[in-house]
């Protein structure tokens, strides 16, 4: 199962205490806020489409063992944009006819763009998050009211995928 309601519940937290260190002395706290906000939520996307892939394969591969291949793909399954992870991730645990017929279906509703930009967009704000420290740093990152938002976009759509996953 998908835990969406950890992750939101750590964004409001967080966006709580970026609203108290805004007019904070030290000014870099809410940078490390924001940058907190923004990796806990790419962590969970990652942990979701990771729980995703698995539960395409768990009634068939019910060991450890004969999940083991699916596993290695996870493990070297490195961020989040939607061709380069998911969609690869997907065909390999579910195959390529059954993605197509789900990503039919995301495609009807306008949820695959919609993933697929919003996943875009966090990933390139991600790389910069996890490979940067905050001291000296000019630019900012979205602050945690934005990151909600993103979350509130994507976590429908994850929920979708996790529900065709299963049919």
């Amino acid at each position: 199962m998908i835990h969406t309601g950890r992750i939101e519940r750590t964004l409001i937290f967080l966006d709580r205490e970026y609203g108290k260190n805004l007019s904070s002395y030290d000014k870099e706290r809410p940078i490390i806020i924001s940058k907190l906000a923004l990796l806990e939520y790419c962590g969970g996307i990652e942990e979701s489409f990771d729980e995703i892939a698995r539960n395409c394969v768990r009634k068939k591969l019910k060991t450890s063992e004969s999940r083991r291949l699916l596993e290695k793909k996870i493990q070297d399954t490195h961020g989040f944009t939607y061709k380069n992870c998911l969609q690869p991730l997907l065909a390999y645990s579910l195959g390529t006819i059954k993605l197509l017929d789900i990503e039919k279906k995301l495609k009807r509703n306008g949820n695959l763009i919609k993933l697929s930009t919003e996943l875009g967009n966090l990933n390139s704000m991600r790389r910069e998050a996890a490979h940067t420290y905050t001291t000296g740093r000019t630019s900012t990152f979205p602050s945690p009211s934005v990151v909600i938002s993103s979350f509130r976009t994507t976590e429908p759509i994850i929920r979708e995928i996790w529900q065709l996953v299963r049919q």
